[in-house]
């Protein structure tokens, strides 16, 4: 079958189907204050980013790239007012960066080097995220400053590193990496870089 959208009470209890279709849907994002959530869907053919309020039972599509796009990985920001995304449509994975309905799309990394797996920062003003050559055996965690457009390496071991994300005080990010040979949780203070 598909993937489908279920919730949990956090502490626990039966899940509830969120959406019943017959579609995949799948990495889901609430937002900040519950009342919505980002997820891809395959709803109108091609896979797609789309937000739901969940109070009125109602999603609307609000990215659609091409028909062999693949997206990735939704992330709202704090105020629930934007949300970051990976995308194909260009040449390899690139991270972009899209009102909540869906307008003012951009696309913050560069052609060389793409991105995968973004996260906001707490401030709102950064995102976090792998960047990888195509098929390169190892990957960099960064940072891209959303006001200048300057980036800061925050990870480069020789190795894949994946999933970042911040401390809720962004003092730290936490990362999977298989620097031993096996995929590992890290932290590593941002301080120490």
């Amino acid at each position: 079958g598909n993937w489908q959208i279920y919730a949990m009470d956090a502490a626990g209890g039966p899940a509830r189907r969120v959406r019943t279709n017959a579609f995949r849907e799948w990495q889901v994002e609430p937002s900040p204050d519950g009342r919505r959530i980002a997820f891809l869907s395959n709803q109108n053919g091609p896979e797609q980013l789309f937000v739901m309020d969940l109070a009125a039972q109602e999603a609307r599509m609000i990215v659609a790239h091409g028909r062999r796009t693949i997206f990735g990985n939704p992330s709202w920001s704090p105020d629930g007012l934007r949300l970051t995304y990976s995308s194909n449509a260009e040449v390899g994975h690139q991270i972009y960066l899209a009102n909540a309905d869906g307008t003012d799309q951009q696309r913050l990394t560069g052609f060389r080097r793409g991105g995968c797996e973004p996260r906001f920062h707490p401030d709102g003003r950064h995102v976090i995220h792998v960047s990888r050559g195509h098929l390169a055996d190892k990957s960099r965690i960064v940072e891209e400053d959303l006001q200048t457009g300057e980036q800061k390496v925050l990870v480069d071991w020789p190795a894949l590193n994946y999933t970042p994300t911040y401390s809720p005080d962004a003092s730290e990010v936490a990362f999977t990496c298989n620097i031993t040979g096996e995929w590992v949780i890290y932290r590593q203070r941002i301080a120490d870089g």
